[in-house]
């Protein structure tokens, strides 16, 4: 008995989560959103060193507000730790991302495309 492998449909058993992660659009959506996270930081880090340029008491009172940011729900620094683990954590994934969608690449076409010169 042949089966039309066009017309019959194909079943995986495979669980939500290593679906998403297996799949290329997942992985781009990973690199995506930590990539977002990081920009996120970088933005806000860049305008807490501005501060430098307000002179030292604006750059005090910046560095009291950070030990102190979330005080009624978080105790002093707990939420500057949740910064740091999130920012590592999306940091290796962002870069656990780069690396399996390059390989993934890399085994889809080994042979890369031909150079072309400008024209110009």
């Amino acid at each position: 008995m042949e089966v039309d492998m066009a017309t019959s449909p194909q079943v995986r058993i495979r669980g939500v989560r290593f679906g998403y992660w297996d799949s290329s659009v997942g992985k781009k959506q990973v690199m995506a959103v930590s990539g977002f996270i990081m920009l996120g930081y970088l933005v806000l880090h860049l305008w807490g060193n501005l501060k430098i340029f307000a002179g030292p008491e604006a750059l005090n009172t910046y560095a009291a507000w950070l030990r102190t940011v979330g005080d009624p729900l978080f105790g002093n620094n707990q939420l500057l730790w949740i910064v740091r683990v999130v920012l590592a954590v999306a940091l290796v994934l962002h870069l656990w991302s780069a690396w399996t969608l390059t390989r993934q690449d890399l085994a889809a076409r080994p042979i890369g495309y031909a150079n072309r010169r400008n024209l110009e």
